[in-house]
């Protein structure tokens, strides 16, 4: 009886044992887990911080091309209209010259 109560609680304090061992590992993994998580939160963070720039930027070049194109669209209209301008008035001294 004695021979197997030492057993028993051999195997008891094993079996207490692994099961600390068990919590431990599960808190490490635990604990590795929201590291990862976390980790993986502030990278996607990043990126989109990244991405947000990179569409801010590319909307700001976006509407400077507009502008640059509406510019160069008014400028041709105003030479075009400085010419039909130009045009008349000397259609108008030739037809005065007539008379």
């Amino acid at each position: 009886a004695r021979e197997d109560n030492i057993r028993s609680e051999k195997a008891m304090k094993k079996h207490y044992e692994d099961l600390m061992e068990e919590a431990r590992l599960d808190k490490i993994r635990s604990e590795n887990a929201m590291k990862k998580h976390y980790e993986d939160a502030m990278e996607e963070a990043r990126l989109d911080k990244i991405r947000s720039e990179n569409a801010m930027k590319k909307h700001y070049e976006d509407a400077m091309e507009e502008l640059s194109r509406s510019k160069k669209a008014m400028k041709k209209h105003y030479e075009d209209t400085i010419s039909e301008k130009d045009r008349l008035i000397a259609e108008l001294e030739a037809r005065l010259a007539e008379k």
